[in-house]
């Protein structure tokens, strides 16, 4: 019996590329898998993909607009969306849609019903850029979209990093690892998984729990299954 039959991926634009190349064929590759295993378990399946592989850091200074910055870092996510939805065509499935709240002729416009009606139906969604908003990350999307649609989970994938740690366990050998933690708890803490407002969304919510892992196939099926893999975040 499955923990969760309706969830909503938070994908990070990092997760698809490596230190090599904005987007790596072999991350892609490892997301494809992963949704094809999950619509063998008739999991309902939504997906909020980031832009940090094609705008990030140095990038955003070539503008100094902060509102103008976070607009072409939301456009960015369209490229990330669209190449999963035609690697998803391709090996998976045709009922796959890119949908957003920005008005734009490479997706479908927004609804909250529409969305429900793909999400209940088992056709697979991908909401590209974020809240449709400057000022808001992809994980505020997250939460958001996740809370319209009526998702029992949300799954974050990481690149590299099997959970949530009390500091950055890249720049500190000494990091301790988290397994389990309220959102309240992460807010005091000041942790790092999600923005403060995406978790704030979530900890007033109370009706969705959350799993941080490292992008693996097996890490998927399993939390799906009620297996403890990476780190636990509740009400």
């Amino acid at each position: 019996m499955l923990k969760y039959k309706k969830i909503l991926i938070k994908l990070s634009g990092e997760s698809l590329s490596n230190e090599k190349n904005i987007l790596n064929e072999e991350n892609i590759n490892e997301v494809i898998k992963t949704i094809k295993e999950l619509v063998k378990l008739n999991v309902s399946i939504a997906i909020v993909v980031g832009a940090g592989n094609i705008w990030r850091g140095s990038n955003n200074l070539l503008i100094k607009n902060k509102i103008t910055s976070d607009y072409v870092g939301m456009m960015a996510t369209f490229i990330n969306a669209l190449i999963l939805q035609e690697k998803i065509k391709e090996e998976i499935t045709n009922d796959c849609y890119v949908m957003s709240k920005i008005n734009c002729s490479l997706s479908k416009q927004y609804s909250q019903n529409k969305a429900i009606s793909y999400f209940n139906n088992k056709k697979i969604i991908i909401f590209a850029g974020g809240t449709g908003n400057p000022l808001f990350t992809t994980d505020t999307a997250a939460s958001l979209f996740a809370i319209e649609i009526g998702a029992e989970a949300i799954f974050m994938s990481k690149n590299n990093i099997n959970g949530v740690y009390d500091c950055d366990p890249n720049k500190f050998k000494n990091a301790k690892f988290i397994k389990e933690i309220t959102f309240d708890g992460a807010i005091q803490k000041k942790l790092r998984v999600m923005d403060l407002t995406a978790l704030t969304l979530l900890n007033d919510w109370q009706k969705i729990n959350m799993h941080v892992f490292s992008l693996k196939k097996d890490n998927f099926i399993k939390t799906i299954q009620g297996k403890n893999v990476g780190t636990f975040l509740h009400k």
